[in-house]
């Protein structure tokens, strides 16, 4: 099943004495990249989280929210050498610039990691670390399934969009094939030509006949391009229906797809008779595959 790398989920996990809720977003790139904002106490564990975030959502932007509440008494703590590290750097300030300014009780208790919350040192104390541990892989499971499930939605939606578009380049494809097909008369009264008007030349030189027929004949063959474009578009709808990463593949195709689609273009777009529908159909197959190129950015 295609999916898509936007998705939005939330998970909580509720203990014996807090709360643990992560808000996950996720969104395209072509890359893996994930952004945690943690509760200091939780911090040591952003590690383990981006890891289980890559294994499951493989691709995309993602941007994590964690909120750890309490549900009892929190113990706080007065974290003493940083407000003695505070206190000595504001007197030695006001002492070299010669500041009058107050750094009251207020302001000191403010400051970052002053006060500290929370029942213990997760780095040194094992039985708290594996509670919290399991607490947030809990609450990350749940968030994760639900971008999984928002993921699968908009991917079934992209899926259906893409294939319909892709049997539209097939169509077209096979237009320019039964137009370059009723264009052999064409191009056979156009080579005719040619020949008769060099051949009225007091001065005939073979070479340069010969190299006319190869121009006119070579300007009309796009057999080895549609060929590859049929093929291509086949190998794209097989990867629809693939499981696991293919937006790359995807991707891919649809480059080969488009170099494909660029030489039709050129090699029909000046021709005489038929192959002037074709290069009407090679128009529309580009302005397809555009249309596929955007989408496919938002494949996993």
């Amino acid at each position: 099943m295609l999916l898509s790398m936007t998705g939005y989920g939330q998970g909580q996990f509720k203990g014996d004495d807090f709360v643990i809720t992560i808000s996950l977003k996720s969104v395209n790139h072509r890359h893996f990249d994930a952004t945690f904002r943690l509760p200091q106490e939780l911090q040591p564990f952003e590690s383990e989280l981006k890891n289980s975030l890559k294994v499951k959502l493989v691709r995309g932007s993602l941007s994590a929210a964690v909120l750890l509440e309490s549900t009892a008494e929190v113990p706080i703590r007065i974290n003493a050498p940083v407000a003695a590290a505070y206190l000595r750097a504001v007197g030695d300030l006001k002492e070299r610039f010669n500041l009058n300014s107050e750094f009251n009780l207020e302001t000191l208790l403010r400051m970052p990691n002053v006060l500290t919350f929370g029942n213990g040192d997760l780095l040194n104390n094992d039985q708290l670390r594996e509670k919290y541990r399991s607490a947030l892989e809990a609450a990350l499971h749940k968030a994760m399934s639900e971008v999984l499930a928002m993921r699968g939605v908009e991917g079934k939606q992209l899926e259906e969009d893409m294939r319909s578009r892709a049997r539209a380049i097939g169509d077209r494809v096979g237009a320019i094939e039964r137009a370059l097909e009723s264009n052999v008369q064409a191009i056979f009264d156009k080579l005719k030509e040619e020949v008769i008007r060099l051949t009225q030349s007091s001065s005939l030189d073979p070479n340069r006949l010969a190299q006319e027929v190869a121009y006119l004949a070579e300007k009309s063959d796009v057999t080895e391009e549609v060929t590859r474009l049929k093929s291509h578009v086949g190998q794209f709808l097989a990867l629809l229906e693939a499981e696991g990463e293919v937006g790359k593949r995807l991707d891919f195709l649809l480059q080969e797809m488009h170099r494909e689609g660029n030489t039709i273009l050129s090699k029909t777009s000046s021709a005489f008779g038929a192959a002037r529908e074709a290069s009407d159909h090679a128009l529309e197959i580009k302005a397809e595959i555009e249309k596929l190129r955007e989408q496919v950015q938002n494949v996993v």
